[in-house]
């Protein structure tokens, strides 16, 4: 122990002010846990794992885990009950979804933030159950007010209650 640093074994200990300490250990197979201790709040830590698992828990009410860049917070993750969420924290900024298509970088799907978290899909979309809202369907040229789609039949309602069916 010197000053306010304590190594013992596999655990080294640095105590700041009171109960408040930051601590490194390391396990079994090299698994290594960096921990925070607040005795006034939540409690954090970093696990890796010798099998490649990386545990982040935050310890806050919410979980919560900031992206920032600069002092800027851009995003987070956090729980919600029983929810797990991802929030953009700048005001407007969209959430983009991206990956590589062959060797190119491409932005599958934009949510834009500014138009109320409207998605737009940079390709097809594929819908495994009902397609379901309070909206005026648009595709391309057509603009109706209802599509239905049932066994061999489809049908096409206007604004005026006008149908057509393709059966």
């Amino acid at each position: 122990t010197v000053d306010d640093i304590n190594l013992n074994g596999k655990v080294l200990t640095i105590t700041g002010d009171t109960d408040d300490t930051f601590k490194i250990t390391t396990g079994a197979s090299g698994a290594t846990t960096i921990s925070t201790t607040d005795a006034a709040g939540a409690n954090g830590y970093l696990s890796l794992f010798a099998d490649g698992v990386i545990e982040l828990n935050s310890g806050s009410t919410y979980g919560s885990i900031f992206l920032d860049h600069s002092g800027t917070n851009y995003g987070e993750f956090f729980t919600g009950g029983t929810d797990f969420n991802i929030r953009s924290n700048i005001d407007d900024g969209d959430m983009k979804f991206a990956g590589k298509d062959g060797s190119s970088y491409i932005t599958a799907l934009t949510l834009d933030m500014s138009n109320a978290g409207a998605a737009d899909f940079n390709h097809h979309v594929h819908v495994g159950g009902n397609l379901t809202g309070d909206y005026a369907a648009t595709f391309q040229e057509l603009t109706v007010d209802s599509i239905g789609l049932n066994t061999k039949t489809i049908t096409i309602t206007g604004d005026t209650s006008d149908t057509f069916t393709i059966t």
